[in-house]
């Protein structure tokens, strides 16, 4: 069956009640988005859900590497944040996982690719995870974690991922969890950047219109001056889906605090 779902989610502690409590108000549209993402995800029916993201899946921090997590079970973990309540367990997938490394076995010297096996989920990954995987403990967990500092090889490193993906007899939901810009309005904590909301529009606009290569264009500058942490993951994720046919859904965008957060649903 391979590939049955594909979405786009952000992440941030805020998003758990027992953390956001009043803020979470704030980010309503987000929270109603990401519930009918989990909705959309059930009718789907996938056995395993591929999760990108460019934060740490592992303690080990590992930097500059494609970096897949093979332990058999995980827990989500919001400790961070000072929030011991709301953990709960997810199975993996690690057959799936060192299917999807071994494709790169005969190109480790060409692609920086690592391994770790932690059970503990980075907070930022467990915070879409609370709406989407909690209560369905049959749907497995494969973690992706991308730190490459080079010049963006995502798309391609995706489009090697794209065939173990497709080969696969399993029904599987890819997710890229990311944010746009930290820096739309004075409450950032990483400050305004007059670049950010022309940043966010852009991204946006380059996956709701289909142009997705547009976004190797954007300048290591810019990047670094609206602090995101989105165009390697989606990278990643597209490079997966290239020559998939799909339809781009935007659910909600919006950022109260700073933080450009979209939800967007690629119906397959």
């Amino acid at each position: 069956m391979a590939l049955v779902f594909a979405a786009i989610v952000p992440h941030s502690p805020i998003f758990i009640p027992d953390i956001g409590k009043d803020n979470l108000a704030e980010l309503q549209h987000t929270i109603q988005a990401l519930q009918q993402i989990s909705k959309q995800l059930v009718m789907a029916s996938p056995e395993t859900i591929i999760c990108i993201t460019n934060h740490p899946v592992g303690k080990d921090n590992l930097n500059n590497a494609l970096v897949f997590n093979l332990n058999s079970h995980y827990q989500t973990n919001f400790e961070e944040f000072g929030e011991y309540g709301n953990t709960f367990m997810i199975p993996g997938d690690p057959a799936l996982t060192y299917h999807l490394k071994h494709r790169f076995d005969s190109e480790r010297d060409k692609y920086p690719i690592a391994v770790t096996s932690e059970q503990k989920l980075d907070g930022s990954i467990s915070s879409p995870l609370f709406y989407l995987l909690k209560g369905q403990p049959n749907i497995h967990l494969v973690p992706m974690s991308d730190t490459i500092e080079d010049d963006r090889p995502e798309f391609v490193l995706g489009g090697r991922l794209r065939r173990p993906i497709y080969q696969e007899k399993k029904r599987i939901g890819l997710f890229a969890i990311m944010n746009l810009s930290h820096r739309l309005n004075d409450k950032s904590p990483a400050g305004y950047s007059p670049k950010a909301k022309s940043f966010d529009q852009r991204v946006i606009a380059a996956i709701t219109k289909n142009k997705v290569t547009t976004l190797l264009r954007l300048k290591k500058e810019t990047l670094l001056e609206v602090k995101e942490c989105a165009v390697r993951p989606l990278l990643l994720l597209f490079g997966i889906l290239k020559n998939t046919n799909y339809t781009p859904d935007l659910l909600s965008y919006e950022s109260p605090f700073g933080i450009g957060h979209a939800v967007i649903n690629l119906k397959l």
